[in-house]
This record gives C-alpha cells, structure tokens and sequence, in this order.
C-alpha cells in the first residue's frame, strides 16, 4: 500500500491540475444546466446522496487498511480538499437547484431573477475550485 502512496506523489503537478480542473468544472456546468428543471433537480440530489455514500465508504475502507494516524493523512492529502469539498458545493448547488424549483411553482415573476443569481453563483463557484485545484495540487 506504501508503494502506491509513493507513486501518487511522483504525479507532475500540471497534470494533477489538469485533470481535477476538467472534472470540477464538468460537474459544476453539469449541475447548472440540470439543476434548473424540475426533473434534474431530483437527478441532482441522488446525485449528490451516492456521491456522498462513495466518499464516505472510501474514507472508512481507508482508515480500516492504514489506520487512524497514516489513513487520516492519506485522506486529507488525497481526498479532502477536492473531494470533500466538492461534496459540499455539490449540495449548496443542490439546495439552490431545489429553491428555484419551488420559487417556479409559487412565484413565476422571479424565475428570471432566480435563475441569474444562479448562475452567478456557478460563476462563483467555477472561481473557488480553480482556487482548490491550485492549492489541492501544492499541497500534495
């Protein structure tokens, strides 16, 4: 298990950006053209349930093979800073998804205005996991 530890960190760090930019960014334009349905919006949430179960299935399978002081490391160099926070913005993403949902059926007058401020808001976000990929990959 060391051995792989040890080939993760021989990974050039332009390629670790590359790749974690391309996912992060995927995911987020992809919740931001799903979550403005009513049907991507359920989509969106198992979504971020089975994405959340995985990670927290890996975490444990982790600390089960290397322990509580090495698998906590592991874990906050390799899966934290991306992963974990990708969860997190998975579920605001989510949550705003269901906002705009109900706003639709309550009040049509602000969807315009729901929608704008959604999509500044994915702006937003696309800024901070530039930000993570950067610091995910000096930190490694």
């Amino acid at each position: 298990m060391q051995e792989n530890i040890d080939k993760l960190n021989e990974i050039p760090k332009d390629i670790t950006i590359k790749n974690y930019f391309k996912e992060d960014i995927k995911i987020v334009i992809l919740f931001w053209i799903v979550g403005m349905s009513v049907v991507g919006t359920v989509v969106l949430v198992g979504y971020v349930g089975f994405k959340g179960y995985s990670l927290g299935y890996t975490i444990s399978a982790i600390l089960k093979l290397l322990g509580i002081s090495q698998g906590n490391e592991y874990i906050f160099q390799n899966l934290f800073i991306n992963n974990v926070i990708i969860v997190f913005i998975m579920i605001f993403m989510a949550s705003y998804s269901i906002k705009i949902v109900k706003n639709f059926f309550v009040n049509k007058a602000n969807l315009k205005v729901d929608i704008f401020k959604y999509t500044i808001l994915s702006f937003l976000i696309c800024f901070i996991l530039v930000m993570i990929c950067f610091i995910s990959t000096i930190i490694i």
